[in-house]
């Protein structure tokens, strides 16, 4: 639920003041991500009837969809975890741990599990298909 913003203050003409854009600081992605939960909501109570039928009608969005979500090869993690010692790979644990604790409490984005297991460098937040 958006808290209660107090009305953006506006000039004679009725525009908005300078240093005051109207719309509260946090509100600009509150619809969007709404509306991703509704639709995520929606798809996870007919996705046993809507993916048969998406892949028999429209088999190459069916297949363009499952590509995108696909790890592209130099994206996946081969052998990250192999070459940790047992001390490294109970820190890793520990701190996939925190993340699903915080991920489960509305602290944190399901995306930062990923940045909890995987060095920086191949983590990539900015590139959306």
């Amino acid at each position: 639920m958006i808290p209660p913003h107090p009305a953006p203050v506006r000039d004679a003409n009725g525009r908005f003041a300078p240093g005051t854009c109207g719309r509260p600081f946090g509100a600009r992605g509150h619809a969007s991500a709404r509306t991703a939960r509704l639709l995520l909501r929606d798809f996870e109570a007919h996705s046993a009837e809507l993916l048969p039928r998406l892949r028999q009608w429209f088999l190459p969005q069916y297949i363009q969809l499952i590509v995108r979500l696909l790890p592209r090869p130099t994206e996946a993690p081969g052998s990250e975890l192999d070459d940790l010692t047992d001390a490294e790979l109970a820190t890793v644990l520990a701190e996939v741990r925190t993340t699903l604790d915080r991920i489960e409490a509305g602290e944190a984005p399901p995306v930062a599990l990923e940045a909890a297991v995987l060095p920086p460098a191949t983590v990539n937040y900015g590139e959306i298909r």
